[in-house]
């Protein structure tokens, strides 16, 4: 069931057909809506067919990861290395550039921009994290743009 694939290779076809069934992407562990769709006042409804997610690690599996991750610290010359490059990092640690996002959530760093000073992070445990993924994936299948 889970899926974090390595691309290698120049296919531009292939990298992507490969990204859509890798469980671990950000937008494909996450149910969509499309913002015109919702019945909310506030919002409205939008011709332009936007979009949000609801993740379903950052909204169910978060606190689980947390608790089974393991501090990291870093060097001064690690740290430049990975300073705004979240995807550097978890391409040397995990062989995918997938748990970037990952990275940031557990350590509460809202984009990349601010990921630059750090000398110690939170690094999400890969085997726990894939088995917490498929269990809520299988438990509760991804559903694109369900109704409101």
């Amino acid at each position: 069931m889970f899926t974090a694939l390595k691309l290698i290779t120049n296919d531009v076809g292939l990298s992507m057909s490969r990204t859509a069934g890798n469980t671990l992407n950000f937008e494909n562990c996450s149910n969509k809506y499309e913002y015109g769709s919702m019945e909310t006042s506030s919002q409205g409804s939008s011709s332009r067919g936007m979009q949000y997610y609801d993740n379903i690690v950052l909204s169910r599996l978060i606190d689980y990861i947390i608790q089974n991750a393991t501090p990291r610290t870093f060097s001064v010359a690690e740290m430049n290395m990975y300073r705004y490059r979240p995807k550097r990092l978890s391409l040397a640690t995990y062989g995918v550039v997938d748990y970037w996002w990952l990275i940031l959530a557990i350590n509460q760093i809202p984009s990349v921009l601010k990921f630059n000073n750090f000398s110690t992070l939170l690094m999400p445990d890969q085997s726990t994290t894939q088995d917490a993924i498929d269990q809520e994936l299988f438990a509760n299948p991804i559903q694109d743009f369900p109704a409101q």
